[in-house]
């Protein structure tokens, strides 16, 4: 009885590795109003519910720590090809179920307002092109960028919903993991 048991349980583990391990990621940004929620899910059970905070005040952080950065720009170049690697190798297992980003931007004058819309769909269009290389989209990502050319405004939302396989997804963790030690 406690071998099967035992076989049953192990069963569950491995076949528990290839199950999705689903992300839903959404950003809003309005004024200075700032938030991100991320979901987590596994065989439709709620892992993770996370409103994360953002910080409206400018930190003085400095990008590396001393005696915590490389020594030569050769070990710094060699670093961040590693970096870039294993992100790149994250990114081929993930797939996007949908994509939405909506700007609303205005600046008071029509002309600026069509300027600056004219390049945030450049921006977007050009990030678009690269996630899409990078990653298995399943569904057209949905942009848009609204201009307001009466009044000042700044507003945009990312809602995306991400999954990978579970053992990809703690691969890409233990590999990260190297990577910063």
């Amino acid at each position: 009885m406690f071998i099967i048991i035992l076989l049953l349980f192990v069963l569950f583990l491995v076949l528990s590795l290839f199950a999705r391990l689903y992300v839903t990621f959404s950003y809003s940004f309005q004024g200075l109003n700032q938030e991100i929620n991320v979901h987590v899910s596994i065989f439709r059970f709620s892992l993770m519910n996370k409103k994360l905070p953002i910080p409206t005040e400018k930190e003085d952080k400095t990008l590396f720590e001393l005696g915590n950065h490389p020594d030569s720009l050769g070990d710094q170049l060699d670093l961040w090809k590693d970096y870039v690697k294993q992100i790149n190798n994250m990114f081929r297992r993930f797939r996007i179920h949908y994509f939405h980003w909506s700007t609303n931007v205005g600046t008071g004058e029509a002309a600026s307002t069509g300027i600056i819309s004219g390049l945030l769909w450049g921006i977007k269009g050009t990030l678009v092109a690269f996630i899409t290389k990078q990653m298995n989209i399943l569904q057209p990502a949905d942009i848009s960028v609204v201009p307001e050319f009466e009044r000042e405004t700044i507003k945009t939302e990312i809602d995306c919903l991400v999954s990978m396989k579970l053992a990809d997804a703690l691969l890409a963790l233990f590999n990260m993991r190297k990577l910063f030690k």
